[in-house]
């Protein structure tokens, strides 16, 4: 089973994906970006990782950056509802 990460601070939101998805993949979750990062040290890359962009502390493009760095194989999505241009370039 594929291994995703999913970072938001809306636990609710993440109980909703663990229930839709957990079944298929393999399901890890944090609060924040500070948390992503140290499950990655801790565990390895992940194939996947998501996370929403306006998350406590460092904010999701920041957290994606490092993973990319960490991680390069590993795919990056965001997930927003206040997406714009400047947004999708960082």
């Amino acid at each position: 089973m594929a291994r995703v990460l999913f970072v938001d601070d809306d636990p609710l939101l993440l109980e909703s994906l663990r229930c839709a998805l957990g079944s298929d993949f393999q399901l890890v979750t944090a609060s924040s970006g500070d948390q992503a990062l140290e499950i990655l040290r801790e565990t390895g890359p992940f194939p996947v990782v998501v996370s929403r962009l306006r998350t406590p502390g460092m904010g999701g493009v920041e957290l994606l950056s490092r993973v990319r760095r960490l991680h390069p194989d590993s795919s990056r999505i965001m997930l927003t509802g206040h997406a714009d241009l400047e947004v999708a370039i960082s």
